[in-house]
């Protein structure tokens, strides 16, 4: 439907434009209702009901099992199709690992459930909502998570506790924070109603924020191999290890800073804390540097160096979430 209306001016500062009948009817507005009004970023509008969804049109797919080479490939295309905003997935015709592939699926995806099984093929609903859900929300439920990581390995390295199960445990859960809102994003890409749901301004926004998801997912994959790297280290001389957690602690809080910064949009201390993280880059570097010239065990060797590599990677994501909010900031300015 598209119409062409008058604009109308009433007293000094107030504009109005009549709403097509037949919209109002089928949208069952009355009189006093309230409507949302978004501004598009081409500087068209959007008017929907205030507190209704929009309807949108179940997204189902069937996936059978025959078709693919192997277990990986399905569950790679049942991600797949979850990202994509598909509402229900069917995966008939399944010949192999059945139970520990809907057990995977429910371990990875946020708001799934099966809703119907047989004895060779099950069907996925997914129950998220936009609605309730804001992106700086879980992008925070994800920082604690991270952080939480970083808390635990540096008390691992101190030999306090053994955190290595509940390390593997956030990683997951962050992995499913991960494909959340990136399937949250997708949509919203497709309605600006779900974009304004979501807590976001502008399309442009949802690349940073998906960025900054990304680079929050990488940082605890590391620590999760930060973990497992040092569970093979059989000894390891004090004064290393002291020089591997201060270094750790450095990232961890600076990390902890960046992220508190992305959250305020602040680009003048994003930059500020980009230095800091080069400097710290040059003290990995250093101390990389110096652990090979110690006469080390050749197995224990190699697990610092890839303990060390992460740090390192993690900084380099830290920046990255630096730069994602000077560019956010330079967006909304």
């Amino acid at each position: 439907m598209s119409e062409i209306r008058n604009v109308q001016k009433t007293g000094k500062a107030t504009y109005i434009v009549s709403l097509p009948k037949s919209w109002v009817i089928s949208n069952n507005i009355k009189a006093h209702d309230k409507l949302v009004i978004l501004e598009n970023e081409d500087g068209s509008l959007t008017i929907y009901p205030h507190g209704k969804l929009k309807k949108r049109e179940e997204n189902n797919i069937i996936i059978n099992f025959s078709d693919y080479n192997s277990y990986e490939e399905v569950l790679r295309e049942c991600i797949a199709f979850y990202l994509a905003g598909y509402n229900l997935i069917k995966i008939i015709n399944v010949t192999s690992n059945i139970e520990e592939l809907k057990n995977e699926l429910r371990e990875r995806l946020v708001g799934v459930e099966i809703i119907e099984e047989t004895i060779n093929s099950f069907t996925l609903q997914v129950f998220t909502s936009s609605i309730e859900i804001n992106i700086e929300k879980i992008l925070n439920r994800m920082f604690s998570m991270v952080y939480l990581m970083f808390e635990n390995f540096i008390s691992l390295l101190k030999g306090e506790i053994n955190y290595y199960e509940r390390i593997i445990k956030l990683d997951t859960d962050v992995d499913r924070f991960y494909n959340f809102i990136s399937r949250q994003i997708n949509l919203a890409l497709n309605n600006s109603y779900l974009l304004y749901e979501l807590g976001l301004n502008k399309k442009l926004d949802c690349i940073e924020y998906k960025l900054v998801a990304r680079s929050l997912e990488r940082i605890a994959d590391h620590i999760e191999e930060m973990v497992v790297n040092f569970t093979k280290v059989s000894s390891i001389v004090p004064d290393t290890i002291d020089e591997i957690i201060e270094l750790a602690e450095k990232i961890k809080e600076n990390f902890k800073n960046i992220v508190i910064t992305f959250m305020k949009k602040d680009k003048k201390i994003a930059n500020k804390s980009i230095i800091n993280i080069i400097y710290i880059l040059n003290d990995i570097k250093n101390l990389t540097d110096k652990i090979f010239r110690k006469n080390i065990n050749i197995n224990n060797l190699i697990s610092i160096k890839l303990i060390l590599e992460s740090l390192k990677r993690i900084s380099e994501y830290t920046i990255d979430i630096a730069e994602n909010t000077i560019n956010i900031s330079n967006y909304n300015f």
